[in-house]
């Protein structure tokens, strides 16, 4: 499970002991299982925050521990940052100028790409996607995208495929 704070800060709470502050530009990775109960909750009493939740299968005994957290730097524009890297899955997140291009090339000719658009507006592989819009992409091993807005920001998983 993979815990991406959009803008402001949230707690994070689990039921085997992890507790954590997670903020913009910090990203938390947890291994996540049925029993698992987690709790996160906004500790600012007037002020609003934003963040996403997402989760992919990996194998266990790639995780050093239950929960990490990684720091990453979004002050240089139109490339992609490193979010983490776990295995054979990769995430990045960039923050693009208006009318600028980039590009990714899988690592592992055997994944698939995930994009999701966290602010503005691109064109991926042909494909308007705006503000929470996502898109699945396999069987290609480059994608190709134009930012359409100023300030858009991309974020683009690699990921396995699952082989069934």
């Amino acid at each position: 499970m993979i815990i991406l704070p959009i803008f402001g800060g949230i707690e994070y709470k689990d039921n085997i002991g992890n507790e954590e502050f997670l903020h913009v530009e910090q990203i938390g990775i947890l291994k996540a299982f049925e029993e698992l109960t987690i709790e996160i909750h906004n500790p600012y009493e007037k002020e609003n925050v934003s963040y996403l939740e997402f989760e992919f299968q990996m194998e266990k005994q790639h995780f050093k521990n239950d929960f990490q957290q990684y720091k990453f730097d979004l002050s240089s524009h139109n490339k992609l940052n490193s979010l983490f890297e776990i295995e054979n899955a990769f995430g990045f997140i960039g923050i693009y100028d208006g009318r600028k291009e980039g590009t990714f090339t899988l690592k592992n000719t055997n994944n698939g790409f995930f994009v999701f658009v966290i602010n503005g507006a691109f064109e991926i592989e042909n494909r308007l996607l705006e503000a929470k819009d996502g898109l699945a992409i396999s069987k290609t091993e480059t994608i190709k995208w134009e930012s359409l807005s100023q300030n858009a920001t991309l974020l683009v998983i690699e990921i396995p495929l699952n082989s069934n």
